[in-house]
């Protein structure tokens, strides 16, 4: 369901994602887990229309939510770099956790936010882009976060 109100126009998709109960109910319908066959006319002719739409992307909830989140991101680089260069660059770095569709974007998000919550921990510290450079790694490197877990966790026992 969060695929569809983000392919939405931004006041749909909002209008709808602030709605618990409509959302759930939507989520039901959408939500089954379908086989997409493109070599069918009934799966190949939505796509192509779907493919048509490109032109309206800016418009939809996805795009505002991406946009928003990339000029936070930018925000913390552009205070980061005057201060500390190779903590800005490593934070630039960061951004690579962000990526495709779906459960790999949610999860992807998810790591990111989980990453530069930390990074703001570090500011301050000589050794802050060795640290964000060790936690982005660690979030690459597997899909379930384990080993990114055990690096906060590192990260958080020398910060208190």
């Amino acid at each position: 369901m969060d695929e569809v109100t983000g392919s939405l126009p931004a006041s749909i998709g909002r209008f709808i994602e602030n709605r618990p109960a409509l959302f759930r109910a939507l989520d039901r319908v959408v939500n089954r887990g379908r086989r997409v066959k493109t070599t069918s006319l009934r799966w190949f002719v939505p796509l192509y229309l779907m493919a048509g739409m490109k032109r309206f992307r800016r418009g939809t909830l996805r795009h505002k939510n991406e946009v928003a989140h990339r000029e936070a991101w930018l925000a913390h680089v552009r205070q980061a770099a005057p201060r500390d260069y190779d903590l800005a660059v490593e934070l630039v770095n960061t951004r690579r956790l962000v990526k495709g569709y779906s459960d790999t974007h949610a999860r992807g998000l998810s790591k990111f936010d989980r990453v530069m919550t930390a990074a703001a921990k570090l500011e301050g510290r000589p050794d802050a882009a060795d640290w964000l450079r060790r936690l982005r790694e660690a979030a690459l490197k597997d899909e379930d976060g384990v080993a990114l877990d055990g690096a906060l966790k590192t990260v958080e026992s020398f910060l208190h």
